[in-house]
């Protein structure tokens, strides 16, 4: 059974001023509709991305023809946690290939390429779920492995993830000129 055709539904705490209550949380592939939300979490990505590194990111608008393209790609979804009603966050995923390349063992896997939850909602199992959401995906399309890629100025998106059950396993680096 393919996953667009599942529904996640997850209990979340969720901390709100002085007292703790349940909120329900869903996690479910976009669709076209919630572009205009998916819009400004994706300009808070971006201009996070470019507080932390000004020298490779910068802040920016996600095109909605990408946005649409990832919804409607075979090999890619856009996981929404919606809580209250409201997109709370969002993962993008991507099936990949390793380059044909002889030294390199040959796998099929899920690529996170993005990641994000609303900055007042963070830290309360959202981030969480969106990364089981997106293991399910994997598992379901019988992929090898999901790998993502961190800024390592993003301490608090690191911790996530390794509490996540992510390891490190490049180091990308760069000279500068």
């Amino acid at each position: 059974m393919e996953y667009n055709k599942h529904i996640h539904s997850l209990i979340c705490k969720a901390a709100k001023s002085e007292m703790e209550e349940d909120a329900l949380m869903e996690i479910r592939p976009a669709v076209y509709e919630d572009i205009p939300a998916l819009l400004p979490l994706y300009r808070c990505l971006f201009s996070e991305s470019a507080q932390l590194q000004p020298y490779n990111f910068r802040a920016a608008d996600q095109a909605e023809d990408f946005l649409k393209k990832t919804i409607d790609g075979p090999g890619s979804t856009i996981l929404t946690a919606v809580r209250d009603g409201e997109i709370a966050g969002f993962a993008v995923l991507f099936e990949q290939q390793t380059p044909s390349y002889n030294c390199l063992v040959p796998h099929r896997y899920a690529y996170l390429m993005d990641l994000i939850v609303q900055p007042e909602l963070r830290e309360i199992g959202i981030g969480s779920g969106l990364i089981d959401a997106a293991k399910d995906w994997a598992r379901e399309r019988k992929l090898d492995h999901l790998e993502l890629n961190v800024l390592p100025e993003n301490k608090t998106a690191a911790h996530l993830y390794e509490r996540n059950g992510f390891e490190p396993s490049l180091c990308r680096m760069q000279y500068r000129f």
